[in-house]
């Protein structure tokens, strides 16, 4: 969910700090800092992935914050950027624009608001860490650090699929992006797809182009994506989109087995 906030989509409130923190030897050169705070109690959000986008909304920078909730990104040099920030359990956040000029560190606090997961008492969950270190091992890499992941459970899910009548309805109710034609495509099929504000990228890259069509994974295993249909939407309990791959979890889905085999 995002909440439209001084012209800018910003889904919670993001607190910008004076970008002066001086450090006068060119030998840092041009660097962002900062941390990602609770904005409920100031407290630090560890492992979140911290994007830093251009002007034209192109991805030119990515880290994780570690587990005290610190970041740094080495900036490209003179422009005007933005950050995106994402976590699991927090709504994502879209910072306004911000120049760099000089040779320095620049700083930038986060504050990011929870997004609650109440759950029906007939639901099946799992705890936020518990997600986050299975898909960890499974992935191979910190989650928070995929450009555009995201994961839902409780009510969020469970009300995209009151309103479903399938798998692709309730995908597209979570803003998944899901096509059939010839084949089944989990992302945007077509080349330099508008997204918001923002123009879709290769993943791990800035270059624009064609997104591949995703795959999809149920409980961890690869299934043909057109069989998306074929089972009970009512059956799913968490979803995982990792782009341009979309992961789906069901009831009963074991999160203590070790993906690695460890």
């Amino acid at each position: 969910m995002r909440e439209r906030v001084a012209g800018w989509r910003l889904p919670l409130a993001l607190l910008v700090c004076a970008a002066t923190a001086a450090a006068t030897d060119a030998a840092y050169g041009q660097t962002l800092t900062g941390r990602v705070l609770d904005s409920r109690d100031g407290a630090r959000v560890a492992t979140a992935g911290v994007f830093l986008l251009n002007r034209d909304g192109e991805r030119v920078g990515a880290t994780a914050a570690d587990t005290a909730g610190a970041y740094l990104i080495e900036l490209p040099g003179p422009g005007e950027y933005r950050l995106f920030v994402q976590r699991i359990g927090y709504f994502e956040a879209e910072s306004p624009l911000f120049s760099v000029v000089a040779v320095r560190t620049y700083h930038m606090d986060v504050e990011v608001r929870p997004e609650p997961i109440p759950l029906d008492p007939i639901s099946v969950s799992v705890r936020n860490e518990t997600m986050e270190s299975w898909l960890r091992k499974e992935l191979g890499v910190n989650p928070h650090s995929i450009w555009g992941f995201r994961a839902y459970q409780g009510e969020r899910l469970e009300a995209a699929k009151v309103e479903a009548r399938d798998n692709t309805g309730m995908l597209r109710r979570l803003y998944i992006p899901v096509s059939h034609g010839r084949q089944v495509c989990f992302g945007y099929p077509m080349p330099s797809v508008q997204r918001g504000s923002r123009r879709m990228t290769e993943p791990g890259t800035g270059q624009i182009g064609e997104p591949p069509c995703g795959k999809l994974y149920v409980d961890g295993l690869p299934v043909p994506s057109e069989h998306i249909d074929s089972f009970d939407h009512r059956r799913i309990a968490v979803v995982a989109w990792i782009p341009p791959n979309l992961h789906l979890y069901t009831v009963g889905f074991d999160w203590t087995f070790d993906p690695g085999g460890h």
